[in-house]
């Protein structure tokens, strides 16, 4: 049975039941509170989804009608309850107490909705969703926790490993025991990854060694290490100056990571540090092969994501089974700088695919942010209407999903696709692979043919 300290509280309010989960079927409802599972109330989301896990259940429930109900499950330890809450961890995440002089989020500009401005230093967000967390926030207490109840894999941001400097990195003094709190954790068996946002004339040149030098010590539980240049947005006013990565810095970088890497693969058989692929954009370096990647252990710091497009469209043969459209159709793809070449790729190999089919390639410059930003996942629904105003853009535009905020149909600026769509004149859709992009092809093709336009 799991075991965790009682809290004073009253209860946790669930916010919905899953349909058809072992919640509904008891007769839980939204609005009901839990009071307690298995004789206790959880401090948090782990707490709960620990106890959740066995198979014998005691349920106490206080239902929004007043009635109290005790409830006794036996199920698989796979099987979840189906109870989502509010809020949805539980206790309340934890705000970060940093100010960093790279922050990416101070640098966005006023007027935005609230959640684009928090920023969160939470382990449970580390461990649950992959969140990168400076551990300045976390307790003795929770690093005991976390070292007792094995709540691994955690994301840690790091940026360097030099204990001064991290503190004027980051304008904390709690910054500076950064490599103590790794080296406990990687003791007590905690598998961490780390990322190191890099800032030239700060934590660069001798002081990136000494970093890498220094986690490379605290050996297997580093699992990977992420070096990412610093984003700079053109909303600084009143922030540190910072320069950006420039070619000569980026091949630096690449020449310092990769001799870890050497040196790692002899000593372990794993790279473990990697560098993102802005470096190689900005050195002019090709791209490293995909085994080099090593199942991508840092794609979302945008960490081999080109190799990973470059081989999707190597393996992609669009309209395999069809040689024409039987109307003209005209297509537009949008992306950003950083994609350019393999969406230019994408546009001939579509446009030779089948008959009737003109595909255009726009490549959408960041005005939200500035010509510094120049990935998909940054641009927004203003600079989609500026970089296409004027421009011919057929039958439908096309673009990256990873534009759009997760689970919402809007872009970082709250503009939709359909506010978009309104100026330009043109339907746009999301697409999030080349399998999508087909599909609304095709879609557009079989609507055009039957006269739905």
């Amino acid at each position: 049975m799991s075991s965790f300290p009682e809290e004073d509280n009253s209860g946790i309010y669930i916010e919905r039941v899953d349909l058809g989960s072992i919640g509904e079927e008891t007769g839980i409802e939204k609005g009901d509170m839990l009071l307690d599972i298995n004789g206790k109330l959880p401090r948090d989301i782990i707490d709960y989804r620990w106890a959740a896990a066995d198979e014998e259940i005691k349920l106490k429930i206080l239902k929004k009608n007043g009635h109290l109900w005790e409830i006794d499950i036996e199920k698989d330890c796979s099987e979840e309850l189906g109870l989502c809450f509010r809020p949805p961890h539980i206790k309340e995440v934890q705000r970060c107490s940093n100010n960093c002089i790279f922050c990416f989020i101070d640098q966005n500009p006023p007027g935005m909705r609230d959640s684009i401005y928090f920023k969160d230093d939470d382990y449970l967000l580390s461990f649950l969703e992959g969140h990168y967390i400076t551990l300045t926030s976390t307790t003795d207490k929770e690093l005991e926790r976390i070292a007792r109840e094995r709540i691994s894999p955690l994301y840690i941001s790091i940026h360097t490993t030099n204990p001064s400097l991290r503190q004027k990195m980051m304008r904390s003094k709690n910054a500076g025991n950064i490599l103590s709190r790794l080296e406990y954790l990687a003791l007590s068996g905690i598998i961490l990854h780390g990322q190191v946002v890099l800032c030239p004339g700060w934590n660069d040149g001798s002081e990136l060694e000494r970093t890498l030098r220094e986690l490379a010590e605290l050996g297997p539980q580093i699992q990977s290490v992420s070096v990412v240049p610093v984003g700079i947005t053109r909303h600084r006013a009143g922030l540190n100056t910072l320069q950006p990565v420039d070619e000569s810095t980026a091949a630096r970088v690449l020449d310092t990571v990769h001799g870890y890497q050497e040196a790692m693969l002899a000593r372990r058989g794993s790279r473990v540090f990697f560098a993102a692929d802005e470096f190689y954009l900005k050195a002019g370096y090709s791209l490293p092969r995909e085994e080099d990647y090593e199942n991508y252990p840092q794609l979302s710091n945008g960490v081999g994501l080109l190799r990973l497009k470059w081989e999707e469209y190597k393996n992609w043969e669009p309209f395999a089974e069809l040689d024409r459209f039987e109307a003209p159709l005209e297509i537009t793809l949008v992306t950003g700088r950083a994609a350019e070449d393999i969406f230019r790729e994408v546009a001939a190999k579509l446009e030779g695919a089948v008959e009737n089919l003109a595909v255009n390639l726009e490549v959408v410059d960041s005005i939200f942010y500035g010509p510094l930003v120049n990935v998909a996942g940054l641009l927004t629904g203003l600079d989609l209407e500026y970089g296409l105003s004027g421009k011919k853009l057929g039958d439908a535009v096309i673009f990256p999903r990873v534009m759009l905020r997760e689970m919402t149909e809007s872009f970082l600026d709250n503009r939709t696709p359909a506010d978009a769509a309104v100026p330009l004149r043109a339907p746009l859709f999301p697409a999030a692979d080349l399998q999508e992009v087909e599909e609304i092809i095709f879609q557009e093709a079989k609507s055009k043919k039957q006269g739905i336009k």
